[in-house]
């Protein structure tokens, strides 16, 4: 019955380290945009970075979203309890999240003008509004912050790590950075959970930074969120599946850490840093 399973990850302190924030700013790529070149090729692992044979990641299609009771999502394994959030807290977070799909460039704008203001809608630069904004809706982040201050967020400038600290009290969050690839990362064992906003770091050999709110784990310890990203007609913001436990070379995280400058975009080769609410 999964009204009353006992979440099955749990989140391993060991394997990370409290992040320090940075006084003076650094010059990285900015978030959720990259300049493509005319030698971009298809992404692909390779036996260099990962120590397994070339393998072509999967670029997953946008999810298609499940109507229905809380019933419905609980018992189609569509959602599961896991993480900090109550069910009602659970089922909040998606339906607020899946109302923010936008499956085209130009009303992905219209949706980016809308949180980030007129002029500020391009949904290549999107992703800190939409996130905050995503988090506002869902009860998880205070009102009155402005959605458009996390437009180009830099974590490395003082006056954004202590925006960061605003939006997410030491209090009531937890802040964590994990100093690893995004493709190197044992997802069984420091899963991520509904509600966690990340920021991604690009590293050397990326080219964009990037952040989202996972919005949901299914019953196979899959995460999602609703997302910016890259589709061969544009930008878009649609759910993406983020990674597979199970499957090394499924979903956006393998793409975006792929090889450096891929079709796709590259990012993650520096870790990436969490803001996770704690435990009532």
């Amino acid at each position: 019955n999964l009204l009353t399973e006992t979440p099955t990850h749990t989140f391993t302190p060991t394997s990370y380290s409290t992040a320090t924030p940075l006084t003076t700013q650094t010059n990285r790529p900015p978030t959720s945009t990259y300049t493509p070149t005319p030698t971009l090729i298809k992404p692909t692992l390779t036996a260099t970075e990962t120590n397994t044979p070339t393998v072509t990641p999967t670029v997953p299609s946008p999810t298609p979203t499940l109507s229905g009771t809380m019933l419905d999502l609980l018992e189609s394994g569509h959602i599961v309890e896991t993480g900090p959030l109550s069910l009602r807290g659970l089922l909040r977070l998606y339906d607020t999240s899946i109302k923010y799909i936008r499956l085209t460039s130009d009303d992905s704008r219209i949706l980016g003008e809308e949180i980030n203001g007129k002029g500020y809608g391009s949904p290549t630069d999107i992703c800190g509004p939409l996130s905050i904004a995503i988090l506002q809706e869902a009860g998880l982040v205070d009102a009155n912050i402005d959605p458009h201050k996390f437009w180009l967020l830099n974590p490395d400038v003082w006056v954004d790590r202590r925006l960061l600290a605003k939006a997410f009290p030491p209090e009531r969050f937890e802040n964590i950075q994990f100093k690893i690839k995004l493709n190197q990362v044992d997802w069984s064992e420091t899963p991520l959970q509904p509600g966690d906003f990340i920021y991604i770091y690009a590293g050397t050999g990326g080219n964009f930074e990037h952040m989202l709110v996972v919005n949901r784990v299914d019953i196979d310890g899959r995460a999602y969120a609703v997302t910016n990203h890259k589709t061969k007609d544009g930008f878009i913001i649609s759910e993406v599946l983020l990674y597979d436990p199970s499957d090394p070379y499924l979903g956006m995280f393998p793409i975006w850490t792929a090889r450096p400058n891929a079709e796709m975009g590259s990012t993650g080769f520096a870790g990436f840093e969490l803001w996770r609410l704690k435990t009532p």
